[in-house]
């Protein structure tokens, strides 16, 4: 099934009804206060398209370029570049990526030691990590997001650490897939900056942020606080992007905000020797918290409804493409023998990224 959503997704002719999908997600996102998506896309469809979307709604959206997109499309600084996953590093793939690295110095950003298995490919093809892989191939800075990252080990924390690099943390994919629970408390005493992502069917950030929390109260290791993963969620991603000026209200920053409904936060306690604000915000935390949102000054969402678009128009679009690519086809009767139903659920999606990572800020 995954395999005939991907190629639906990757055929040029559904680039309109890709959009529209992208549409409906980004307006989910915007809903849940999530003023950056940082998408990872998929390989054939031109980033270009999200990137649209993305102004369209008046979400960031900071898209992956597969392959050699990086050199067709027109500004290459709103884009990040994909390293391929361990079992399809070759020196060809990192000869190309450095030659990219030279040409336009750009965010690199991949699926990194998310497996055992992973772990294993990579040290059977070239003798190391990925992660001590990228550093000896120069391509690990401050400008290299890691995705997953359940399988880095102590050296390899180190050497993040030192090169500035940061970690996109997807508790629930990873948990659901794999069962893997990532030491993210570790990496972030360790000095690294860590944001989430979702990398799943599903963009509920707010989900995602609790799992989190949940998931670091287990171990010897020292317990995430409310505070820490609030700040994986907002801080935490857009510094891993390199966006300083975004993730927290402060003199000089983006006037990215987030207007909560204050009614449902009460009671609610916040001054210096106390505060129930964090783990009120984590009880309520969903779109019905959310009742304005704010982007670079601009005004997106007011009263839960998107400014710039048509919500009722953008839902009506997206169930329309539902319908369309899950409709049952007709048994051929031509052969004597009984024909399978062709199914493409585009339901089981519930968004444009081929279940890749998005990074939430806030």
């Amino acid at each position: 099934m995954q395999s005939k959503i991907g190629e639906w997704l990757d055929d040029p002719a559904h680039l309109d009804d890709v959009a529209a999908l992208a549409r409906y997600e980004y307006v989910a996102m915007l809903r849940q206060g999530v003023t950056f998506v940082a998408d990872c896309g998929f390989s054939e469809c031109p980033p270009g398209v999200l990137a649209d979307v993305g102004d369209e709604i008046g979400v960031r959206a900071l898209v992956q370029a597969y392959d050699d997109w990086i050199c067709k499309v027109e500004d290459p600084a709103r884009y990040t570049v994909n390293i391929d996953s361990e079992e399809d590093l070759t020196a060809a793939v990192l000869e190309r990526t450095t030659g990219y690295l030279v040409k336009y110095a750009p965010i690199f950003a991949l699926h990194c030691l998310e497996t055992v298995k992973r772990r294993a490919i990579v040290q059977q093809n070239w003798g190391r990590s990925t992660v001590r892989l990228l550093a000896d191939r120069g391509l690990l800075s401050s400008r290299t997001v890691l995705f997953h990252g359940c399988e880095i080990d102590a050296d390899d924390l180190e050497l993040v650490a030192k090169a500035g690099a940061s970690i996109m943390h997807c508790p629930v994919s990873n948990l659901s897939i794999h069962g893997r629970i990532a030491p993210a408390t570790d990496w972030f005493r360790a000095g690294v900056t860590v944001g989430l992502g979702t990398d799943w069917g599903d963009v509920d950030m707010w989900g995602t942020i609790r799992t989190a929390w949940l998931l670091q109260q287990t171990g010897s290791r020292p317990l995430a606080t409310r505070e820490d993963v609030l700040r994986m969620a907002t801080r935490g991603g857009a510094v891993g992007y390199g966006r300083a000026d975004l993730g927290e209200i402060a003199p000089g920053r983006a006037a990215d905000l987030v207007f909560l409904d204050a009614a449902r936060l009460r009671p609610s306690v916040h001054r210096a020797d106390l505060s129930t604000l964090a783990f009120a915000i984590f009880a309520e935390g969903g779109p019905g918290l959310v009742r304005e949102v704010m982007v670079g000054g601009h005004w997106v969402l007011r009263d839960g409804d998107p400014v710039r678009v048509d919500a009722h128009q953008v839902a009506a679009d997206y169930q329309r493409i539902v319908a369309k690519s899950t409709k049952r086809q007709k048994p051929r009767t031509r052969r004597p023998v009984s024909a399978a139903t062709g199914v493409a659920c585009l339901t089981a999606l519930t968004g444009c990224s081929g279940k890749d990572s998005r990074s939430g800020t806030q």
